[in-house]
């Protein structure tokens, strides 16, 4: 009996051991289990991390790229322009004015090559390359040609920061397709201001007018549109995440009759992509610590 009595005793430890030992182990097994599936997860979401951040990063060289692209074909517009007047002062024997003409290309140019592959300038930078343009511009349709640079006290130059030639082109445009084919001195207003988060560029001329200009164009060579708008309009495409960011829009001027007096080519642009590529930053960063 004693026997039989030790022997389910022993049996009755054996099974309390037996549920001892599972006891202690299950809480492992679901540890280990969590730790698995969070391992999991984690590499999961990493890959998928990794392909979106890579897919970010082959997006914005693109669009780096080819903004340089457009950057590098607009410079030969006005360099070539810049080249033929310096070769008349040259050949009209005129070495005072030849030499002046050299010393703000060579600004010109130094500050051209300088930005080429810069994304963004600051405000300043670019209107002391638009003044050397126009004063090159000035002295090769002197005395027929004449300037102003407007800007507001409280917009403050070296604060803003704006993609470089952008804005270049528009006074191309008005110098030589509004104001060449106009008998008479002509005259060129750029204003700078700021509309919430936003700066608006005006380029005004008192030329023949936008659709006079464009019925010119055609006849000179069979097309509507300049070279250097379509570019501005393909970068602004390239800047913009939305149609609001950043537009060109073209009006032509009127006088109280009606009748064609200039063109205005107003510029939109957004200051708020510098918030967006520091957000984009970040982003990234913690992508990268993933």
């Amino acid at each position: 009996m004693r026997s039989q009595f030790d022997t389910g005793t022993s049996l009755l430890t054996l099974e309390n051991q037996t549920f001892s030992t599972v006891g202690l182990w299950r809480p492992r097994f679901i540890v280990t289990g969590a730790c698995l599936l969070c391992l999991g997860l984690l590499f999961y979401f990493h890959g998928r991390f990794s392909s979106a951040k890579e897919d970010l990063f082959v997006k914005h060289q693109m669009r780096e790229l080819e903004q340089a692209a457009l950057r590098s074909q607009m410079n030969p517009h006005f360099v070539f322009n810049a080249l033929n007047s310096i070769q008349r002062c040259i050949a009209e024997g005129d070495n005072q004015t030849a030499n002046c003409y050299l010393a703000r290309f060579a600004k010109l140019m130094r500050s051209t090559l300088r930005f080429a592959n810069t994304p963004k300038i600051t405000l300043q930078e670019e209107k002391e390359m638009l003044e050397n343009y126009l004063e090159l511009e000035c002295m090769r349709f002197k005395p027929a040609l004449t300037y102003q640079i407007s800007v507001p006290k409280d917009l403050d130059l070296y604060d803003v920061e704006i993609p470089p030639m952008l804005i270049q082109p528009l006074i191309e445009n008005a110098i030589h397709h509004g104001l060449t084919p106009k008998n008479g001195p002509g005259m060129v207003h750029v204003d700078f201001c700021t509309e919430g988060r936003h700066l608006l560029v005006q380029v005004k001329d008192n030329g023949v007018g936008y659709q006079q200009s464009l019925l010119q164009k055609h006849l000179e060579s069979g097309q509507h549109h300049s070279i250097g708008l379509m570019l501005t309009r393909r970068r602004l495409e390239l800047l913009a995440n939305t149609p609001e960011d950043s537009s060109l829009e073209i009006a032509e001027n009127k006088d109280a009759a009606g009748s064609p007096c200039g063109t205005t080519a107003q510029l939109r642009i957004s200051l708020k992509e510098e918030e967006r590529q520091k957000g984009g930053f970040s982003i990234a960063a913690l992508l990268w610590f993933l």
